[in-house]
């Protein structure tokens, strides 16, 4: 795959998601070195840039994809940005112990499933109002 242009680490999440664009808020907080580029995989052109994706695996997780075009979904997207953000970056290494990425996938699984019931403040997943 042709690497992306830009050379950034970017995250496409769901945009119309409260909870997404909270934790995303707190991610862009704690990315002191403005490592990732965030886009709501609503926003126009996204897959046609990132054409590994579709709008289907969008909406049931975020992603992470490398500069060399290589993608990440769910908790591996999560473990791999843990690498990149100073907070998080000694911590990083128990994220891929063995038998955490196990429980860290079904963890990630649940919440992305049940994220129209999480409510943080006044947000709240637009996904509901789909249902």
């Amino acid at each position: 795959m042709k690497e992306l242009q830009d050379k950034e680490l970017v995250v496409i999440f769901d945009g119309d998601c409260g909870f997404c664009q909270s934790i995303v808020n707190v991610v862009k907080k704690i990315d002191w070195l403005k490592k990732f580029k965030y886009i709501p995989f609503q926003e126009e052109n996204v897959f046609n840039k990132y054409n590994q994706l579709t709008i289907e695996m969008c909406q049931k997780e975020m992603f992470l994809i490398k500069p060399t075009g290589e993608y990440y979904g769910g908790y591996d997207a999560f473990k791999i940005m843990s690498f990149y953000l100073p907070i998080t970056f000694l911590i990083s290494w128990f994220f891929f112990l063995p038998g955490i990425t196990c429980i860290g996938r079904g963890v990630y699984r649940f919440i992305a499933e049940n994220r129209h019931k999480i409510r943080i403040g006044k947000m709240t997943c637009k996904v509901d109002e789909n249902k």
